[in-house]
């Protein structure tokens, strides 16, 4: 990756001239520099009102590069976009808020089926934390998709059957483990 960007493609962007194909191909390089100065240029002109749609796109396109490669989304400047813009980043946006809640959501299954769920019994030994963790993107899954409580149930009492070999929890037991499940909050992706 180049590490300092050429001022010459900066000076070209910012530029308003007729010379609509440059400043096109200068916001499209741009996207290879993380540079703060680039992303303040990107920034202002994807907020111009004036600046023709298809620069405005390969503005937006070249922040989503450097939000990838940064993981970030400053969510302060969207408001001040251009709405061709806001079209552009829409995926980018709702996949990054959407990976939030989600890893978020899976930390908090993991929690409860650690806790609450435990068919070995091992939560209370530090060395086996964790011991669940593999079961919680199918609870998520069932979760986010509607599932009923049998449904969860049913791959619960699957788990400990096929996998690990034990009986089925018990009725209440695994209730008590969907109503903790059922109180996660799994989010939901904006739009904008």
């Amino acid at each position: 990756m180049p590490t300092k960007p050429p001022q010459g493609l900066i000076k070209g962007l910012l530029i308003k001239n007729d010379d609509v194909a440059g400043r096109d191909d200068a916001a499209m390089d741009l996207g290879a520099y993380d540079e703060p100065e680039v992303e303040q240029a990107l920034i202002q002109v994807a907020s111009d009102p004036e600046t023709e749609p298809v620069v405005v796109r390969s503005c937006a396109e070249s922040l989503v590069e450097i939000w990838i490669r940064q993981e970030r989304l400053p969510e302060k400047v969207l408001p001040y976009l251009c709405p061709e813009a806001l079209a552009e980043l829409a995926g980018y946006v709702n996949w990054y808020r959407t990976k939030d809640q989600t890893r978020q959501a899976l930390s908090e299954v993991c929690q409860v089926l650690w806790e609450k769920w435990d068919p070995i019994g091992v939560n209370d030994m530090p060395g086996a934390f964790g011991e669940y963790d593999n079961y919680a993107p199918a609870v998520c899954t069932l979760l986010r998709h509607g599932a009923d409580d049998t449904e969860i149930a049913d791959y619960l009492h699957r788990s400990e059957i096929g996998r690990m070999g034990l009986d089925a929890s018990g009725r209440e037991h695994t209730e008590m483990v969907i109503a903790s499940l059922r109180a996660i909050d799994l989010g939901t992706p904006e739009t904008t």
